[in-house]
């Protein structure tokens, strides 16, 4: 999405990510530490900014 509400060169992007073990369950830690690493991946490399709810 692009236009009113998001600042300048800057769009909405709605991302969805499945999380999965072959050997075992994953538990709420293990999922948020990959979602961790994940944004900041993209906020370094991307210039990305994290909506808050």
């Amino acid at each position: 999405y692009r236009g009113a509400g998001l600042p300048e060169r800057r769009r909405s992007v709605t991302v969805r990510l499945t999380f999965r073990a072959a050997d075992r369950t994953l538990t709420d830690a293990d999922v948020d530490r990959a979602v961790g690493r994940l944004c900041t991946s993209l906020e370094r490399e991307l210039d990305i900014t994290l909506r808050s709810a």
